[in-house]
């Protein structure tokens, strides 16, 4: 019986050794088979497709404007080109046939009946046509009436003598005299100077404006000691029923407000034909 127990012992051993050696086989071939069913399935298997990125619009750095419906305020000032020229508005000529003569261009030289040796000694040519004249009365004026001073009597102008119709009152403010007219004359002659000094010189200066009807028709000095120290003015002013004359001291030639000679009229008269 000791003889046949090793043998038995044996068989039991090898019988475990198979076992485990069939065991390790299986597994192996169960292991292999699942490997290779994923390696398969791996590389059977399509591959999900890479999405191509879309390009984003590229945001401008400096944003675009957008024109606004609102109307500015500001509007811009048209630049004149080359072919364009800019000129003033056209102002309303006097419809009175007189062109306006303006401070400085207008001296006793320039009318005519003057002689620069004789003074006046003929009224203007052009004044032949009116038939009658008139003169401008105190009762005609209706602004202005302290400032104006009918008179009678004799002066000298640059030693010439005159009879003036009225004076005005020397002021270095600007003074204006209004008169009323009719409307039924044709034109108007003013002739104004200053008085002869009795003593010294000055350099005194007026300065004159005539408006008829509102509009300006006559501008110029009355300087002393010149040839423009008396000056005669004829025009044409049919229809007219406003006459004023503005007038101011521009050069005081060593007088005050107070003590300024004043400004004669030694004619002032209305022309009819």
């Amino acid at each position: 019986m000791r003889d046949k127990q090793p043998g038995k012992t044996k068989t039991i051993i090898y019988l475990i050794i198979s076992a485990f050696i069939f065991g390790a086989l299986i597994a192996s071939g169960v292991t292999f088979v699942l490997l290779k069913g994923g390696y398969l399935a791996l590389n059977n298997s399509t591959p999900p497709p890479i999405p191509t990125p879309t390009p984003s619009p590229t945001s401008s750095l400096i944003p675009t404007p957008t024109p606004s419906l609102t109307p500015s305020l500001v509007q811009p000032v048209p630049t004149p080109t080359g072919s364009q020229n800019i000129s003033p508005q056209p102002t309303e000529s006097p419809q009175l046939g007189n062109e306006v003569t303006r401070q400085g261009e207008n001296n006793n030289n320039e009318l005519p009946g003057y002689f620069p040796e004789k003074g006046f000694t003929a009224p203007p040519s052009d004044l032949s046509r009116f038939k009658k004249a008139n003169l401008l009365l105190k009762d005609m004026v209706i602004s202005g009436d302290n400032y104006i001073n009918f008179v009678k009597g004799s002066i000298l102008i640059s030693g010439k003598l005159y009879s003036p119709v009225f004076r005005l009152r020397g002021d270095t403010n600007e003074q204006r005299v209004g008169f009323q007219l009719d409307g039924s004359q044709k034109g108007l002659l003013l002739q104004f100077g200053q008085q002869d000094l009795s003593a010294g010189d000055t350099n005194l200066t007026y300065l004159v404006r005539i408006s008829i009807d509102g509009k300006l028709l006559w501008a110029g000095e009355c300087k002393y000691g010149q040839n423009n120290q008396i000056i005669s003015v004829p025009l044409g002013i049919p229809g007219a029923t406003s006459l004023v004359i503005e007038y101011s001291i521009t050069e005081q030639g060593g007088f005050y407000s107070y003590n300024s000679p004043p400004l004669y009229f030694t004619r002032a008269e209305l022309l009819y034909e």
